[in-house]
């Protein structure tokens, strides 16, 4: 019985035992003892909890190393087993074991000290005597959760953050499920189902599985798949060499291939732990391995990864030698290289906003045009060294590349060797600073031995064969340099061309002061290829030799000399230096820099250094600003000294070379001082007496600046002269400063006819905030006076505090009677603070004069209103004026009337909006709208007007007209820059009137103008003169901005239109008078040219007068001479002027600019003269010697004012006229010029040849000749009609002149009596003299007679003359001859004559008479009534009616009539023989085809024309 119970009650009891809690704490008691023992160290176990007999649970157990820290904490442990199949089977078998909130703390001291668990591990240790321990159990499930481990070095410094450390590994979270089916000494069986673990560095094992299986002889891997956050590693089945057996070599442990099965890729983020940079690229990376060999011999069969979203591929073979070994030994082998990619892909995915290197995108954007880029070659690497040879294929080129790389790593030098070469390359398509080089082949070669950066041993060679920069082919460049440790030499040489130069150098390295050599040979380099553009196109040479010892500028000594420096600009702008030399010197008591050039000259001495000299130079600044330089206020301020003297000389190469704004035309002085320790103090003083700025001359510049330390004190005082538009200006600038106080004074003075002046005082301080430190600025404007225009300001006193963000304004401005100006307000980026700008009645015009916008942009007025600022220091800015009232408002000069202006700032396109409503006179009313852009200097205005003034187009065409009046009405554009405006509309002009200062006309039209951007137009406008005659223009004025102006007008159709208008007072030209004309004319030019071409026949009413005498200078004649007597005095003056004489002449010749303002004509006249025209022809001004003609001719004149050169072309022939004939003032008489006389111009005017017949009419008695005439019994009177006849022919300037006698109404017999008196050239001489001077006959001495009173005929001579001349000033119609002759002093044979002369009726009209009466016994008629009247038919006289009455002097025996008179029709028509006189002329040829038509014949063929028929006339 007992027996059968004892089975069933032990176990009863053992389990009922084990159940109670009395001996679970017991056995946890037990188990702690025990186990302490067991490892050595304290181990603790919080309860037991056991289920008799398959389970077995432990609460917190916790496991101490021998320093007492806790190295192993579990929360729970578990396990269940099957203890009766183990007794049964001998075989123990675990059902499950679960670990829940493991904590293992691994820690050791250094990396050389033993792990803090090692002497627990060390007793687990067996004697090998023993041999191997037998075990063999199963593990069906075990279970880990909540767990996690930490292994510390704590000697070593932890990582950054998010790094990867070995020294500190923090692994939490850590699951895993495991099934070991077997697990014994001969055989283990592990079925990895699920692990997973993160580290603290953000690496994680999101899951492992695998199937491991090991006995005797191997161990084999199956399933094995690795899963991290978004990478994924699944490998073949691996078998490698079994721990299980003896001799395991981990060498060679490997026994398979390993190769990545599908589906195996990389994503870089999840290596951030252990690269840098990779935090945020999830980018996915292929990976397909294949490697076969041994564990310190890996042969890579095949490698590649392939990134799908760039499309890069890299692959390669090769052998990896020495991962078990020291990192020594460790090789890479890598063949065929290849690493592929598509550059743009690349950089696309790049530029993605959710790109995480989107910020490398700008960085690398500029390597698209690579393209497909191709490396492929061999690699190989060692710790030591790393040598490459393949090649580089890109979209733009192949480079080969051959290095090596050797550095040992005991510390030994590097060694470089290799060759980098292209054919052919195009860094052009890398980069825009790259782009000027589109191609490039070059081979470069290195062997050198680096042991630091003065110790270099070895060549580097560089050839560049072939070369394009810019466009321009550059070849054999050629570079070499010989390193011999601490020194080298190299060269640089190049034939091309346009790079054409050599240099060559060395330096000495050692020592203190190492010596540097260089000398460059520049033939010629062409910089157009290296410049964009200006002044620096061109070809540069030069010689360069220099010789430098010293390691930096403060110990240099050596010298630099340049010499034959030329540069040839493509734009003539050239410069020149024949030698420049530098030299300096250092020494111990001193040192000197020495400049020397033609150019300028330097001399800087002292002690100082140049590295410090600008931080010395603002230590004593600051000590009398200390707020403007806070940081260097406290610095104590060094010994220094320095002396600087710069001389610019007078050469103005460099000037207009770099076109500076003035030219050096006579040398500057700049002197400069600084001090340090007890004298601190610098200075500055610049002298520039004259410089020049174009033509105008600038003078007495000159700016002193000194600063003293010591004293805390400043003074500033400047001074310069220059000319503006409104004169010259003098302006004086003098400040005075101490500690951060400076008083300023401006004054200035412009020197015109109104009176312009002022001044401008204030005073400045300077602070710094308390909290912040920040710069604070008082400004302090005292009371002043400006005088504008005669009109007195005073500037009123204000006050303007400036702070960072905020500047303060009160009371700034101005005022005068009736005007002023007024700012106040807060300048900030608040929107609640305010700038107010209030004006009242201001003149408008100083503002645009003060912006020196072009003269064609001028407003003007008196505005008043006001102006609001807010937000002004802020990028977004607020002002505007709500209404602006200008009175008067002025465009141009021109008064367009009021204007009502709103107006606002426009910050997003940063332009002023101007919108502007203006009402003139009788109800006008135009508009305004538009935009000024003050920071790109730009406008753009649209006007709308209606019968607005149009003066304000004077300056657009100032180039021909002086004056523009009438209304416009339509709509134009005015846009541009300010220096740089075009016009683009069209307006309707109303009663323009534009005045033609080249020919005194004004002539006015109502029309369209069109305005085009460069042009001013003008179609079909009808002109009106001021007589209300019309013809039609057609013209234009073009422009370029308004700059360089050119002008045409058209004029045709013009009939009996004025196109002259010029008196003898108006003009310096030789020719003047008042001329109307058919035809057309052309006028055209430019400022300063005008070219006029006139293409008329002259109409009724002209007159023309030209002056023929040249001789306007008594220096003219040889035979006078002329003194200045006050010469040696002015020479003593000039003498004692220290005025230099290029200062002299400059002036000079502004001085003659502005004086000379008028424009140089071109003229070229073919005019038509009809006979109405007269023509005066005036060869003596002072002695009244001139002819008036009437006649025809085709005439072509051209004249340039510029040198005053004069041509005439043509003959003019006489139809009738007079020539006023003068003789020493004694004797005025007016000759008639014969028809069929002429005046033929063949080129010079002065030098015409005249063939003129002139008559000049007086009654003579025949008896004062010979008495005998008193008993000629064919004579009916002896005082007969009398023609004293002038002949003149040749040259204007030396005619010859001959005098004869005709006797109109004289018999033939009695004619040769009278010539057969009269038959020497002397006795002819004589007789014209008396005829002239006395009106009487010369009696000769030989004839016996009684003379008269000769005194008594001088009188009655006399007086005639005065008479005539008096009279003849009436009317230039009517020329009125009185005649008195008596022979004895009672006046008993007195004789009165007028003889009358008129062309009246547009010169249609002639009359010609002798009208008198005479008491002389001998005469049977006592009343003359001699008359001729013709009266012309058509225009050009060739049919005229005549009448006339004569009286009978010859005695016809059958007319008992004293007189004759007779009516009659006289026909002329010149022909060259009977059959063209009997030929009617053609329609083409008749003198009438409308003398308006714009075509005339040539000059030159009207010239022969004219003379042919001169010369083959006929009547």
């Amino acid at each position: 019985m007992i027996i059968l119970v004892l089975p069933v009650a032990v176990p009863l009891i053992l389990y009922v035992a084990l159940s109670l809690p009395s001996v679970q704490g017991s056995i946890a008691r037990t188990a702690e003892k025990e186990l302490t023992g067991l490892l050595g160290t304290e181990v603790s176990v919080g309860s037991v909890s056991i289920a008799p007999f398959n389970r077995v649970v432990l609460s917190d157990v916790g496991v101490k190393d021998p320093r007492g820290e806790t190295a192993l904490q579990i929360g729970h442990l578990g396990a269940g087993i099957k203890l009766f199949e183990g007794l049964w089977n001998r075989r123990i078998v675990i059902t499950y074991v679960e670990i829940i909130d493991l904590d293992l703390n691994l820690y050791r001291q250094s990396r050389q000290t033993p792990l803090n668990i090692q002497p627990i591990i060390d007793r687990f240790k067996k004697d090998e005597d023993n041999g191997p321990s037998k075990f063999d159990l199963a593990v069906n499930l075990l279970v880990i959760r909540r767990s996690g481990l930490t292994y510390d070095v704590r000697d070593a410094a932890p990582a950054d953050s998010g790094r990867f450390d070995p020294a500190h590994i923090r692994v939490d979270g850590l699951r895993a499920d495991l099934c070991a089916p077997r697990i014994s000494d001969s055989r283990i069986e592990v079925e990895i189902k699920r692990m997973a673990a993160a580290e603290k560095s953000g690496l994680a094992l999101k899951e492992l599985r695998a199937d491991v299986l090991a006995d005797m002889e191997s161990l084999t891997i199956e399933n094995l798949a690795v899963e991290l956050n978004n990478s994924r590693l699944a490998l073949n089945d691996l078998t490698l060499q079994s721990p299980l057996g003896g001799g395991f070599d981990l060498k060679n442990a490997l026994r398979s291939p390993v190769e990545t099965l599908s589906e195996t890729y990389l994503t870089l983020s999840d290596l951030s732990p252990f690269v840098r940079g990779l935090e945020d690229i999830d980018v996915r990376v292929d990976v397909e391995i294949e490697t076969s060999g041994r564990a310190d011999s890996i042969s890579l069969e095949h490698f590649d990864l392939y990134i799908p979203e760039s499309q890069a591929h890299l692959s390669a073979h090769g052998l990896i030698k020495g991962l078990l070994h020291a990192k020594d030994s460790l090789s890479v082998d890598l063949r065929r290289l290849n690493v592929r990619t598509s550059v743009p892909k690349a950089l696309d995915y790049l530029s993605k906003p959710a790109s995480p290197l989107n910020h490398l995108y700008r960085k690398l954007s500029a390597l698209a045009p690579l393209g497909d880029i191709n490396l492929l070659g061999d690699l190989s690497l060692t710790p030591e060294s790393i040598d490459f040879n393949g090649a580089l294929d890109t979209d733009c080129g192949n480079i080969d590349i051959d290095c090596g790389i050797f550095k040992n790593r005991t510390g030994g030098p590097l060694e470089l060797d290799g060759v980098i070469s292209s054919m052919a390359f195009m860094p052009s398509e890398l980069h825009k600073s790259l782009a000027p080089l589109s191609n490039i082949a070059f081979d470069a070669k290195a062997d050198l031995v680096i042991s630091g950066s003065r110790n270099i041993k070895g060549i580097a060679e560089l050839s560049v064969p072939e070369l394009t920069w810019n466009g321009t082919d550059f070849a054999d460049i050629n570079a070499n340099a010989d390193f011999r440790g601490n020194s080298v030499d190299a060269t640089v040489r190049s034939s091309s061309p346009a790079l054409d130069f050599s240099v060559s150098g060395g330096a000495e390295l050692s020592g203190t002061m190492p010596l540097t050599e260089l000398y460059a040979q520049v033939n010629n380099i062409s910089l157009d290829p290296f410049v964009k553009g200006g002044r620096l196109k061109g070809d540069l040479s030069f010689e360069f030799d220099g010789s430098v010892r010293g390691r930096n500028p403060d110990v240099i000594n050596g010298w630099i000399k340049v010499s034959d420096f030329r540069f040839s600009g493509r734009n003539d702008k050239s410069l020149s230096i024949p030698r420049l030399e530098l030299d300096a010197h250092t020494g111990d008591s001193a040192r000197s820099i020495m400049l020397r050039s033609p150019q300028v000259d330097a001399d800087l001495s002292g002690h100082f250094s140049l590295r410090n000299i600008a931080n010395d130079v603002k230590a004593v600044i600051a000590k009398v600003y200390p707020a403007l330089l806070p940081a260097d206020s406290c610095r104590e301020i060094s010994e220094f000294q320095y002396d600087l003297d710069l001389r610019i000389k007078e050469d103005s190469t460099i000037s207009k070379f770099l076109g500076l704004p003035a030219d050096i035309i006579y040398p500057i002085s700049v002197r400069s001082f600084g001090r340090g320790g007890e004298t601190a103090s610098v200075g500055l003083d610049i002298d520039a007496p004259y410089l020049r700025n174009k033509d105008k001359l600038i003078e007495g510049t000159r700016l002193s600046v000194m600063l003293d330390a010591i004293s805390k004190h400043s003074d500033v005082t400047a001074h310069t002269s220059f000319p503006t538009k409104n004169g010259m200006l003098d302006l004086r600038i003098g400040s005075e400063g101490s500690v951060d106080s400076l008083g300023t004074s401006i004054l200035w003075k412009i020197d015109r006819e109104e009176d312009y002046h002022g001044n401008f005082d204030f005073a400045t301080l300077f602070s710094r905030s308390e909290d912040s430190k920040d710069l604070l600025t008082d400004i302090s404007v005292a009371t002043s006076q400006m005088v504008f225009n005669d009109s007195s300001w005073t500037v009123n006193p204000a006050l303007v505090h400036v702070m960072p963000g905020r500047i303060s304004v009160e009371g700034l401005g101005g005022h005068r009677a009736g005007q002023s100006l007024n700012i106040h307000g807060v300048a900030s980026a608040d929107s609640i603070d305010r700038l107010i700008v209030d004006l009242d009645a201001i003149d408008i015009d100083y503002i645009f004069d003060s912006l020196n916008m072009s003269d064609a942009v001028q407003f003007g007025g008196r505005a008043t209103g006001s102006f609001y600022g807010m937000k002004l220091l802020s990028g977004d800015p607020v002002l505007y004026t709500p209404r602006l009232k200008v009175e008067g408002l002025k465009y141009n000069g021109c008064v367009m009337g009021d204007g009502d202006i709103r107006s606002y700032w426009d910050n997003g396109n940063k332009a002023v909006r101007i919108m502007a409503e203006i009402v003139g006179g009788g109800g006008s009313k135009s508009e305004v709208d538009g935009v000024i852009k003050p920071m790109s200097s730009e406008l753009d205005f649209t006007f709308k007007a209606d019968r607005a003034p149009v003066g304000f187009m004077e300056p657009f065409m100032a180039a021909f007209t002086s004056k523009v009046t009438g209304e416009v009405s339509g709509e134009a554009r005015l846009y541009g820059t300010f220096k740089d405006l075009d016009l683009y509309g069209d307006i309707y002009a109303k009663d323009l009137s534009l005045k033609l200062d080249f020919t005194n006309t004004t002539y006015t039209t109502t029309d369209s103008v069109h305005l085009r951007p460069g042009m001013i137009s003008f179609d079909n406008v009808r002109l009106t003169d001021c007589n209300g005659k019309t013809a039609k223009l057609n013209g234009y004025v073009a422009h370029k901005y308004f700059h360089d102006p050119t002008f045409r007008f058209d004029i045709t159709d013009a009939r009996d239109f004025l196109v002259y208008d010029i008196n003898e007072n108006q003009t310096e030209d030789p020719w003047f008078g008042l001329i109307y004309g058919n035809g057309k004319a052309s006028v055209s030019g430019v400022p300063g040219r005008v070219d006029i071409n006139v293409a008329m026949s002259t109409a009724e009413q002209s007159t023309f007068s030209f002056v023929m005498s040249d001789a306007e200078q008594a220096i003219d004649y040889q035979f006078i001479t002329l003194r200045d007597k006050n010469k040696a005095y002015k020479d003593s003056i000039a003498a004692l002027d220290p005025t230099p004489l290029i200062v002299r002449q400059l002036r000079e010749r502004i001085r003659r600019q502005e004086e000379q303002t008028s424009s140089d004509y071109a003229m070229t006249f073919d005019v038509g003269i009809n006979p109405s025209v007269a023509v005066n022809l005036i060869m003596d001004p002072v002695g009244g010697d001139k002819i008036t003609a009437y006649g025809s001719g085709q005439l072509r004149m051209s004249y340039n004012s510029s040198d005053g050169d004069l041509r005439m072309y043509g003959d003019y022939k006489i139809n009738h006229g007079t020539y006023n004939f003068t003789l020493q003032d004694l004797i005025i008489k007016e000759f008639k010029i014969r028809e069929g006389s002429k005046i033929t111009f063949l080129g010079d005017p002065y030098s015409a040849l005249l063939d003129i017949t002139a008559s000049y009419s007086v009654n003579a008695n025949l008896s004062d000749l010979d008495e005998s005439f008193l008993e000629d019994r064919e004579l009916n009177r002896t005082s007969v009609p009398v023609d004293a006849l002038m002949m003149v022919r040749g040259d204007i300037r030396q005619p010859e002149i001959t005098f004869d006698l005709d006797f109109p109404t004289l018999t033939r017999d009695t004619y040769r009596k009278v010539r057969s008196i009269v038959s020497t050239e002397d006795m002819m001489n004589r007789q014209i003299i008396y005829l002239l001077a006395l009106n009487k006959f010369y009696t000769p001495d030989y004839m016996t007679a009684t003379h008269g009173n000769e005194l008594v005929s001088v009188a009655s001579s006399t007086i005639s003359s005065r008479l005539s001349s008096m009279l003849g000033q009436l009317s230039d119609n009517w020329s009125i001859a009185p005649a008195i002759r008596s022979d004895r002093g009672d006046f008993s044979d007195v004789e009165v004559e007028v003889a009358l002369s008129s062309h009246l009726l547009n010169n249609r009209l002639l009359l010609n008479g002798n009208f008198g009466y005479r008491d002389n016994s001998m005469n049977n008629n006592s009343f003359i009534g001699d008359f001729d009247i013709r009266y012309l038919l058509n225009r050009a006289g060739t049919i005229q009616l005549k009448a006339y009455n004569r009286y009978n002097d010859q005695n016809y025996y059958l007319k008992s009539a004293l007189t004759t008179q007779g009516v009659g029709i006289v026909f002329k028509r010149d022909f060259d023989n009977i059959f063209s006189f009997l030929k009617p002329k053609k329609k083409a040829k008749k003198k009438d085809r409308e003398d308006d038509q714009s075509d005339s014949p040539a000059p030159a063929d009207a010239a022969k024309k004219e003379e042919s028929d001169s010369e083959k006339s006929g009547e």
